[in-house]
């Protein structure tokens, strides 16, 4: 529990020495160590675990990664760390529609028996975690297991906990979330996993980078893919030429759990999301991306009135759903958003 050790340097360490008493005998005071007993008192207050590289509770896959945490936190049900799991991951910004088909994809998975594992950022890792509440969602939080991030997703942090969920994290508790910790959230929760399934990573985003570290740890990644000029499915489609597998609904994932837990699995149109919007808002929805549309060809397209056409337009844009353009024009501005993640 050194602070200044990375995951490298503590295997090197520990290869070259044999028992952690002699590294430490070794390296003297050179190092500052957490006190064990006040760390332990710690967690109890705060009803947290640390999971230690040897405990039964530690994932096996976990451990086939590069220089795997040593130990990790957690809280919540540790059962589920046993269990099949699936990392699904995506952007922050992220479309209507992705967040909608995150949605429906997780709860069908869910309800196939695999635990999900997620980032607990806003976007696709909110939409997973909220779907998969009901048989037990993985959250992996890049500061310490007392550090909720965003501050927005508090209500869902104890949701997950109250619906027999799990809260995981590499770094103790009171750790800061900064940006190279998510770095080590992802590492953890693309580890935990038997595969990734990825919508919409831009190029160059946290999603993007993530994914490639599924890859080198030589696990599937599945990838939905995006249309050629849209932005947040730059990295998606670069995944998918590279060698990812590009899947279409759920039924493309040819995995298949192999714990017996039982679960309830409702009928399949159970499995969607139920829609605010009504059948000609969800169908210009469906015809609008992000490269600009003319409203006669939506009049054409929907034989509809241009001035009832016009109101239902209107009505989209207070809500901030598309955006009215020059020459005439409209397209939708939630796939017109750049992200990282």
């Amino acid at each position: 529990m050194a602070r200044s050790f990375s995951n490298k340097k503590f295997w090197n360490i520990i290869s070259k020495y044999q028992c952690p008493i002699h590294a430490i005998e070794e390296f003297g005071a050179s190092y500052t160590y957490a006190d064990l007993y006040t760390e332990k008192d710690l967690l109890l207050k705060n009803d947290c675990h640390y999971i230690s590289y040897h405990s039964p509770d530690y994932p096996k896959l976990l451990k086939e990664i590069p220089n795997p945490p040593p130990l990790f936190y957690a809280r919540g049900n540790l059962k589920l760390l046993s269990r099949d799991i699936l990392a699904f991951i995506g952007a922050r910004k992220c479309s209507l529609h992705a967040a909608r088909f995150a949605g429906a994809a997780t709860k069908q998975l869910s309800n196939k028996g695999w635990i999900l594992i997620s980032g607990m950022a806003t976007g696709i890792d909110t939409s997973v975690h909220r779907h998969s509440l009901e048989n037990g969602t993985i959250a992996a939080l890049a500061g310490g297991l007392d550090q909720i991030y965003p501050k927005e997703n508090t209500n869902l942090y104890y949701s997950i906990l109250e619906h027999g969920g799990t809260i995981i994290s590499e770094n103790p508790l009171g750790a800061p979330t900064t940006p190279a910790a998510f770095h080590a959230r992802n590492r953890v929760a693309t580890g935990i996993a038997q595969a990734t399934i990825v919508l919409e990573a831009a190029r160059n985003s946290g999603t993007y980078s993530t994914a490639r570290l599924a890859c080198e740890y030589g696990r599937e990644v599945f990838v939905v893919p995006g249309a050629p000029w849209d932005p947040l499915a730059a990295g998606s489609n670069s995944l998918i030429k590279n060698g990812a597998t590009m899947i279409l609904s759920v039924h493309d994932i040819e995995l298949s759990p192999s714990s017996t837990t039982p679960v309830y699995t409702p009928p399949e149109e159970e499995t969607e999301p139920i829609s605010t919007y009504s059948l000609t808002e969800e169908k210009i929805l469906t015809l609008l991306g992000c490269v600009p549309t003319d409203i006669n060809d939506l009049i054409e397209e929907l034989q509809c009135d241009s001035r009832e056409l016009n109101t239902i337009l209107s009505e989209m844009e207070i809500q901030g759903l598309i955006k009215r353009i020059h020459n005439n024009c409209v397209l939708a501005i939630h796939l017109h958003q750049n992200t990282s993640n």
